[in-house]
Order: C-alpha cells, then structure tokens, then sequence
C-alpha cells in the first residue's frame, strides 16, 4: 500500500500487488479508505511508516500480525495499533526497514538493488534522446553515453537544501573543467528553479532537466551518471540502489542515519559542526542529541563549501 503519488516506484517491482491510497484530507477520506482496507485480511501488516495520518489507516487494516517501529521511531503513537515491534537500535534507516522483513524470515540484502521494469525499458527512447543532447555538451562525442555527473537541486524541506549561492560556486568549479558535463534534476518549486537557473548562468555546458523527469526516468538517469550530488533526499537512495556513487551533502541530520548506504566516502558530513555551532549542543552528548536528532535550521547547510564538494567529486571520479 503506497501514496498514489508514488506508485511508479511499487509498480517497478515484480509479483506484487498495489493498493494506491490516496492523501486522505477529511473524515469521509478517512471512511472510505476504511472500508476499502477492512475488506481483506491479510497474515501480516509490516508498518514501515509512522505519522498520524498512517496510524489511523493501520487501524482498519485486518492482519494477524501487526509490526511497527521501536518506541523511539513509532511516531505519533504507532504502537499503539501494533502487536509486535522491531528492536530499538541507532542505525541507518534501511537497517530499520531490513528489521522488519527480518520478523517474517527474510534476509537483509548485502547490496540492496532496484529491479527492472517494464517502465524503465519503456523509457529508453527517452534515455536516447538525453544522451544525443550531452553529445552536444561534450568535446569527446565518440563517447556513448558521455560521462556526466548529476546534480539534485532541492530536497523535501527547506532545511535540507543547498543555497543557490553553493549551487553557483559549484556550477563555477565546473566551468574550468571542460571534460566535466553536468546534468540537473530535481523538483518544480521556485527555489529548485533558482537554483538551476544559477548554475546554468554559471556553467552552460549543463542539461537542464529540472522539474521534467518522470520517477522512471529520473531512476533511469541515475542509474547511467558517474556520480550523483545530492542533499539528504531521494536521488541518494535512487543512486545507492544502482550503485552509484554519490556525494551526499549532510548538516540537518547525521549520514549514518539517513546518508548513502553502506558508502559514506565521498559524503560531506558537517551535522557535528552545525550541532556545535547552530544547535548550540555538545555533538558527543547522546542525551541531548540523540541518533535522530536533526539541526532544524537552513544555516546548516551553509557550513558545506562548494569546494568541500569539488573535491569530494573528483575523488568520487577518480575511483
């Protein structure tokens, strides 16, 4: 069961069936989500979300076994309508989801991968169109497809996003780099197109797709780059799962938690500077500032240079 904003992503996964719920807005949404859920009976409920919204849906589902998080990440009483949860440990997020297929007997996967679809395959037409436009960009256009780094532009919250002026600075680096070719992605909002804007202004050998990828073809597109650049957002996890490299860029919350998994290397990790200097807290302080505490201030951000992430994509490059 999955937000129907996002079922291109379960739709890529073979013998399963998904239930698109909509965001439910009012109690009749509520209602009638209920009596589409108590409808079916199911052995096992894994309830790997927890907000208000997701709880209250939890408590329609029919299952004999009910699963939800440790005390600590259940937010907003999720355990409240389990019956059994995982362990309470400080690890990264998809350790605590690998917990959960963990209770039914399945093992973790050492190397987690996205499997192929018929909606990836559909996008290859579209993939040989973008690889004509980076030919354009490159002076090697024997290379098939050039070699590119692509760069997220935003993330869900605010706090979480790199200024338009570290965009800028960065999109000059590149710009003494004739070899390097860059791609653009992520989101519509106005900050997102800012910050593309930006970047393009500083370095126009850059495909701009910004705001015009479907799921699949943004999947498709990083899984081809040599390196991927991001804030702590989706595209990291898109990219790990194709095992890409990327350079993470963490001040909100630590990398071990929510960073590229099992591949910090080339993460630029200022969350203990912007704990320090920003929260005003002892980072060592385990009491104070726990696994999951997060900075909640977009100065966080700042703290990470665009040369801090030069560097770190060209070592990402090399190897």
């Amino acid at each position: 069961m999955i937000d129907e904003r996002f079922r291109a992503i379960a739709d890529a996964i073979p013998n399963i069936r998904v239930i698109a719920i909509p965001k439910p807005e009012s109690m009749g949404d509520y209602f009638r989500l209920r009596r589409l859920l108590r409808a079916e009976e199911y052995d096992v409920l894994l309830a790997m979300q927890a907000s208000f919204r997701v709880n209250l849906l939890y408590s329609s589902i029919r299952a004999r076994r009910k699963i939800g998080f440790d005390p600590r990440r259940a937010r907003d009483l999720q355990q409240v309508f389990m019956d059994e949860l995982i362990q309470q440990r400080d690890e990264h997020l998809l350790d605590g989801f690998f917990q959960f297929v963990g209770k039914v007997g399945v093992p973790a996967m050492k190397t987690p991968s996205w499997p192929t679809s018929p909606a990836l395959a559909a996008e290859q037409p579209w993939w040989q169109e973008q690889v004509r436009s980076l030919k354009s960009l490159t002076q090697d256009a024997d290379r098939s497809p050039p070699r590119f780094i692509a760069i997220q532009m935003g993330a869900s919250k605010a706090e979480r996003c790199w200024s338009t002026a570290r965009y800028a600075a960065l999109a000059a680096l590149f710009a003494s780099h004739p070899e390097v070719i860059s791609v653009l992605v992520g989101g519509q909002s106005p900050a997102e197109r800012e910050a593309a804007d930006a970047f393009l202004a500083a370095c126009p050998r850059t495909l701009d797709l910004t705001g015009k990828t479907s799921l699949a073809q943004l999947h498709l597109l990083l899984s081809k780059a040599a390196v991927v650049i991001s804030p702590d957002t989706a595209a990291v996890h898109i990219a790990r799962s194709a095992n890409v490299r990327v350079v993470g860029l963490y001040a909100v919350a630590r990398p071990e938690l929510s960073g590229p998994y099992r591949q910090l290397g080339y993460t630029i990790n200022r969350y203990p500077e912007a704990v320090r200097q920003i929260a005003g807290l002892d980072p060592s302080n385990t009491k104070k500032v726990d696994w999951h505490f997060r900075v909640h201030d977009a100065r966080a951000m700042d703290l990470i240079s665009a040369e801090d992430v030069w560097a770190a994509t060209q070592r990402a490059l090399k190897d």
